[in-house]
């Protein structure tokens, strides 16, 4: 499913990295794109690669793998969890969702709407 990548204990705290190939598209609800695991991550990072047309990520989240997804919110209750990313490019996952238990991205495109496949790399 992912790639571990090599523990870091440079400071007394293991940690271990995995890449997973996700799917991503602009289905509102979710159902178009990859869930993510993200109740062991301790934060993560996006990996957009070269000749993308994702220009932002809206995030659902649910309680459950096969939950509902809903839109996730800042710690204001009202405005949605969303980030401007762009091709070749590495972003943090906001720590808004980190105590969220299952994660989904949806995209906006500069054009058209397909699907794509980006890097999710997860921290433990």
């Amino acid at each position: 499913m992912g790639t571990k990548g090599s523990k870091n204990s440079s400071v007394g705290i293991e940690r271990e990295a995995v890449a997973l190939s996700v799917t991503i598209d602009d289905t509102a609800d979710g159902s178009g794109s990859s869930s993510i695991d993200f109740t062991v991550a301790a934060g993560g990072a996006i990996q957009i690669p070269s000749g993308s047309l994702i220009t932002a990520i809206d995030w659902l989240a649910a309680d459950t793998e096969d939950g509902d997804y809903l839109t996730a919110y800042e710690s204001d209750g009202t405005t949605a969890v969303t980030q401007t990313v762009s091709a070749d490019g590495s972003f943090i996952i906001p720590d808004t969702l980190y105590g969220k238990a299952y994660l989904k991205p949806v995209a906006t495109f500069s054009s058209g709407s397909v699907a794509e496949t980006i890097t999710i790399v997860l921290k433990s």
